[in-house]
């Protein structure tokens, strides 16, 4: 029983009694109220029922007050068991006081098991050192976190994040935290690491150079890349003003504009501009941008990367040009008077190049495409097929007609005079040269120059006919003086000049340089259409020769020409009619020998050559020079005979 205050006069006293006792007896008290003799008085009475109502009202309170702190308790309670990760609490001599079921639930402990355990003891020992050093830095500056190994009761073990704090209740310390499941977060740290990397991997790999602009500061924040691309020394804070310096003055206003409507509109910025290098020089760069807002929605910075584009612009450049060139060139062709474009249209017709059959057709088309520009043209097609006609025709049908088309066969020029054929000589440039003398290239300037049988150039010599074709200057035999010319380049063979370049025979990158245009012609097996076309167009020509009129030619001689092979192509059907021509009066007969036909059909001249020359060489047992030499028996010169051989891949040791 204890004294609680003094009403009215009178002293009330409240009485602690046990929680199970009756209610009755619970509410009862005791009075003094001037009774000293154990009589009460009226007066007494009343203010004892006074005191009686006061204190059932602060008993009803105090009721009242315990409610209300289990309910804080139940609800503080239920907080503990919502946080979604381990809640404990410890005293400092490391024994768990309270927990949520969630250490549970994860440890695989029993509340019994939990109650008054030693943390010290329920870590792995490789552990413990951190763990205590961390609770003395909770217990010394009030708080400390750190990463532990949970240990589970399944032998298992979970990575965990703890974050403890100190806590001083009723005068006692205590640690209280919360362990947070690292595993999720160990495994996305990882994979931002590997994206990191792979945006690090793919910007380098791009030569592009991120960088990024603060709004509010105007500093710069670049990569190494991108300090590099403009030409600046790395630093940490750089202002908008440097920036600007190293942009070409003619496109700084035209970035600040594009960076400023970027700011004011929010659309992408995109501009190209110059630096200028320290150096000398400048770069084209590709500038590409996007402006980042802050929560407020006001522009926080722009961020974007700038890309080196001078190699294209450098491109643009030339195409640009080029079209110029184009465009000028087709104005002079359009200034052209009627006059010479007639005389080239009787050229062209003077060459008789017949074309009935579709095949060839289409091959003319290609022909009208290219024979107006300087395009180099390669002419492939087997022997006597008629390449030579077709390089005149696309001369004269160029601007260059009116000059002559220097024609070069390279197999026929023996390997030590080809040079000074091509490029000239100056005198005294190697015994024998008693004068200057210009070359084919310079004598075709502004010309054509057709090299048949471009496969049969030594390959020592295609390195220098390259430079020629690619930059128009060649230095002749003595000289180290260049000459520049302006010629066209046509060239011709019946080899395969893709397998000779993979055979090493010749070169890659003058195969490419040639090969802008090829035009390959059907061999005459291919166009037996036009085989009726061209018979009586050699009738024509040898009655005129011969001073001989042919009449008819019988159905089945035409049948047997247009079924017979060919190898030899147009060039052999021109021979077998300047034959029959000899031999026939008004009527065409022809008579194909039918050794000739089995020996030959299916077999190009090429194969026929190889094999022969081979046959002599075996029979003389390779012995070149001589009087007994396969030179003298094939009426070649030595060093002609060399070079064929060369060409052709004839070696003792050789595949027959």
């Amino acid at each position: 029983m204890a004294m609680s205050e003094k009403v009215d006069g009178n002293f009330q006293y409240i009485c602690n009694l046990p929680h199970n006792s009756e209610p009755e007896v619970r509410k009862s008290f005791a009075v003094g109220a001037g009774c000293y003799d154990g009589t009460c008085t009226q007066n007494t009475v009343a203010g004892f029922k006074k005191t009686k109502a006061h204190m059932a009202q602060k008993i009803e309170e105090c009721e009242a007050g315990e409610q209300s702190l289990q309910q804080k308790r139940n609800f503080a309670d239920k907080i503990i068991e919502a946080i979604p990760s381990i809640f404990y609490v410890i005293d400092r001599n490391a024994t768990l006081i309270k927990w949520n079921k969630n250490l549970e639930l994860i440890s695989g402990y029993s509340p019994e098991e939990l109650q008054g355990m030693h943390v010290l003891k329920y870590f792995d020992k490789n552990d413990v050192e951190v763990i205590r050093h961390e609770m003395k830095n909770v217990f010394s500056k009030g708080k400390s976190d750190g990463y532990v190994r949970l240990p589970k009761k399944n032998g298992g073990k979970s990575r965990y994040c703890f974050t403890g704090v100190l806590a001083r209740i009723d005068g006692r310390d205590y640690q209280i935290g919360v362990g947070i499941d690292c595993e999720e977060l160990e495994t996305a740290r990882e994979a931002l690491s590997e994206i990191d990397e792979r945006l690090a991997l793919a910007v380098e790999s791009s030569e592009a150079g991120p960088w990024a602009l603060d709004y509010e500061t105007k500093s710069l924040w670049m990569t190494p890349q991108c300090f590099h691309l403009y030409g600046i020394a790395f630093q940490d804070n750089l202002d908008l003003e440097t920036f600007l310096s190293v942009i070409d003055p003619s496109d700084r206003k035209a970035f600040q504009d594009a960076m400023l409507n970027t700011i004011q509109t929010g659309e992408d910025l995109k501009t190209e501009y110059r630096v200028l290098l320290p150096q000398g020089g400048y770069r084209w760069l590709d500038v590409r941008g996007r402006m980042h807002v802050n929560s407020s929605g006001k522009p926080d910075r722009l961020m974007g990367f700038s890309m080196d584009i001078t190699d294209r612009k450098s491109m643009e450049e030339q195409l640009r040009n080029r079209m110029k060139e184009i465009i000028r060139l087709k104005k002079e062709l359009e200034k052209e008077n009627v006059s010479l474009r007639e005389e080239v249209k009787q050229r062209f017709e003077q060459e008789k190049i017949i074309c009935d059959g579709e095949v060839y057709k289409s091959l003319m088309i290609k022909v009208a495409q290219v024979a107006p520009t300087n395009t180099t043209c390669l002419i492939l097609g087997e022997t006597g097929t008629g390449k030579e006609v077709l390089a005149r025709a696309i001369h004269n049908m160029s601007k260059r007609s009116e000059k002559p088309l220097l024609t070069v066969n390279c197999a026929s020029l023996p390997p030590s005079l080809i040079e000074g054929e091509l490029f000239g000589r100056e005198k005294g440039a190697y015994t024998g040269a008693l004068t200057k003398m210009a070359g084919r290239f310079e004598m075709a300037h502004g010309a054509t120059i057709f090299f048949d049988e471009i496969g049969e150039l030594p390959v020592e010599l295609q390195g220098k006919l390259l430079r020629a074709i690619e930059l128009g200057q060649f230095e002749r035999l003595g000289s180290t003086k260049s000459i520049q010319v302006d010629v066209r380049i046509i060239a011709a063979t019946n080899r395969d000049l893709a397998r000779e370049v993979m055979e090493g025979r010749f070169r890659r990158d003058l195969y490419y340089r040639l090969n802008v245009f090829p035009i390959v012609i059907p061999p005459l097996r291919e166009r037996r259409e036009d085989i009726p076309a061209l018979v009586w167009c050699f009738v024509e020509q040898f009655e005129k020769k011969l001073g001989k009129r042919i009449d008819t030619i019988p159905p089945k001689t035409m049948e047997a020409i247009q079924a017979y092979a060919w190898p030899g192509n147009v060039r052999e059907l021109k021979n077998v009619i300047e034959y029959a021509m000899l031999i026939s009066d008004r009527t065409l007969e022809i008579h194909l020998p039918a050794s000739i036909t089995e020996e030959l059909e299916g077999e190009g001249l090429e194969e026929i050559e190889i094999r022969h020359i081979r046959r002599v060489l075996e029979k003389t047992g390779w012995r070149i020079g001589g009087k007994n030499g396969a030179a003298n028996i094939l009426k070649l010169k030595r060093t002609s005979l060399y070079s064929k051989m060369k060409a052709l891949g004839i070696t003792p040791d050789a595949k027959k």
